[in-house]
């Protein structure tokens, strides 16, 4: 049985309302994000990963670079684990932008729904989708540590519950959280795999047998 274990970056700094840094891509990760992710590889460098994969957004590949520091592995960016990508940028008090966003999930499931009038969302849940199967089609592996996004994590619970991008607003992702998914060897239709832990902390995911 091969393991993956599905990070969510550490903590980031918010995206100004204007300026440069009002792109949310760029946001780095907050001093509190870095020892999120620290504390997450001192657990999981208990595990012997074989395997680092992130997205190629900049908060996860710091997150990915601090896990590799302490595994000695060198990530591999695959950007089909990146950010759900808007067509805008939703300003005002944050339960606004909350509530924006939670509405753009609700209708995910609706026939050419829009992520912020930007990308599909399933255009995303296909690339999540391609993403995982290259993982799953590399050989030499058994622990996989698989650094993106909630919205990836969100799509990945819900394809684990029957739901489909209809399911992304019924789960969340933590920072610094882990999900893990067992797979047999020799399959990459990942969603065939059985979830053993949702959310969790990285001492959870090393106490699974």
């Amino acid at each position: 049985m091969r393991r993956l274990f599905l990070l969510r970056h550490g903590e980031a700094a918010p995206a100004a309302q204007d300026g440069p840094s009002a792109d949310p891509w760029v946001a780095p990760l907050t001093p509190r994000g870095r020892a999120q992710v620290a504390d997450l590889a001192e657990a999981l460098a208990a595990l012997s990963l074989d395997l680092i994969v992130t997205s190629t957004v900049p908060r996860a590949l710091e997150t990915a670079a601090i896990l590799a520091h302490r595994t000695a592995l060198t990530p591999i960016a695959d950007d089909g684990l990146d950010e759900l990508r808007p067509g805008r940028v939703v300003a005002g008090p944050p339960e606004a932008v909350r509530m924006a966003v939670r509405q753009a999930y609700r209708d995910a499931g609706q026939p050419g729904a829009r992520f912020l009038d930007g990308e599909a969302f399933a255009a995303f849940g296909l690339r999540v989708d391609q993403a995982l199967a290259r993982i799953l089609s590399r050989p030499g592996w058994s622990r996989a540590a698989v650094v993106t996004h909630e919205p990836a994590l969100r799509y990945v619970l819900a394809r684990c519950h029957g739901l489909g991008l209809a399911g992304l607003d019924a789960f969340e992702a933590a920072n610094a959280s882990v999900t893990v998914l067992d797979c047999s060897p020799g399959v990459i239709a990942w969603d065939a795999a059985a979830l053993r832990l949702a959310n969790g902390t990285g001492d959870e995911a090393t106490r699974l047998k």
